[in-house]
């Protein structure tokens, strides 16, 4: 992939705004699937996962789950990556998850 590494999109908000509000306008911007989608925990919502997976099916999500997040026995395709990132926390703890 020729943009692989860089970001194609980006957006700074304010306390007034939703991060996970910003989802879709970034997703428009880019032209092609994505490899992955890295973002900041604001982003772990539903919404945002279905967005990704809409746009990029085959995309990695780097997505760090809320501290009081929660496995969804019956989670949707877009949310496995998800519910593999809260295991590898609760097994290696935050920190070492974010270096693997």
């Amino acid at each position: 992939m020729a943009n692989e590494g860089l970001v194609l999109s980006c957006s700074i908000t304010n306390e007034g705004r939703k991060d996970a509000s910003e989802a879709g306008r970034l997703l428009k911007e880019i032209r092609g699937p994505m490899r992955s989608f890295t973002a900041d925990g604001g982003y772990d919502e539903r919404g945002v996962y279905a967005s990704v997976g809409k746009h990029s099916p085959k995309a990695s999500y780097i997505i760090p789950p809320r501290v009081n997040a929660q496995k969804s026995p019956a989670a949707p395709a877009a949310l496995k990556q998800r519910k593999k990132h809260i295991k590898a926390i609760a097994a290696k703890g935050v920190y070492r998850w974010r270096r693997a």
